[in-house]
């Protein structure tokens, strides 16, 4: 073969190389959609103006609890559960130090932890409505051990950033009261794999008092995560029943 040929040979065989690596399958994304995972959490809410309104209000004076009010709210919240993922031929999945390739199910265990501190600034209605506007910090922790054919891996992301939400609510004349929220965070994260996080939680429910300054909070949660990983992305849909012990006369 004359050098010629061999020198095409050689640049040919680097292009299919290059290519190859070029066209390599994307990885997939670890998504779990779930409905009836269930949930948990804790609040502290601590009033810093118009306390006097809030108790009247928990006392079941709707009509002189009128007026504005502004406090602290510290709240913690969970969901977690089992999920399976199918992954076609050819699909890879990696977590920290596993890639997972289908064809078969993946087998996820997760959590989703949240804690925030936020400033509450609301209006309380004479007929016991309330609306109030939110603005501060949250942190989530998103953990998950995933297993296929007898291969094992898992991760561990956190991250922090800003909360915006809202808060509604109606008390009856019979202290029970429908409680609803939204809260959005854009998150940087904490940890070296993740690039970036956010998540928006829904909550609708009915809340209990519990004496003067507790009450028990229960209803449906919709909770949404989604990162930006340097391994597969994380994409979390969760929905389901949650119970919260909540302490302050908010």
């Amino acid at each position: 073969m004359d050098p010629g040929s061999l020198a095409r040979g050689s640049l040919a065989a680097a292009l299919f190389a290059a290519l190859s690596s070029g066209c390599s399958s994307p990885l997939e994304k670890i998504e779990i959609d779930e409905s009836g995972v269930p949930g948990g959490g804790a609040r502290v809410f601590l009033p810093v103006e118009g306390a006097e309104r809030l108790e009247a209000l928990r006392a079941g004076d709707r009509e002189g609890a009128a007026g504005k009010y502004v406090g602290l709210a510290f709240e913690l919240g969970w969901s977690g559960d089992d999920a399976e993922q199918l992954l076609g031929p050819g699909d890879d999945l990696r977590l920290e130090d596993v890639t997972f390739t289908g064809p078969g199910t993946v087998l996820h265990d997760y959590g989703l932890g949240t804690a925030s501190l936020t400033v509450v600034q609301g209006t309380i209605a004479r007929g016991g409505g309330l609306i109030g506007l939110e603005l501060g910090a949250n942190a989530t922790v998103f953990d998950l051990e995933s297993e296929l054919a007898g291969a094992r891996d898992q991760l561990r992301a956190e991250s922090i950033g800003p909360l915006v939400g809202l808060r509604l609510g109606w008390v009856s004349p019979w202290r029970v009261a429908l409680r609803g929220r939204f809260a959005y965070t854009a998150e940087l994260p904490l940890d070296t794999t993740t690039d970036d996080a956010e998540t928006r939680t829904y909550e609708v429910g009915l809340q209990l008092p519990l004496g003067r300054w507790a009450a028990l909070d229960g209803g449906w949660r919709w909770k949404d995560y989604d990162s930006r990983r340097d391994g597969s992305d994380v994409e979390l849909d969760l929905d389901g029943l949650f119970l919260s012990l909540g302490f302050g006369p908010y």
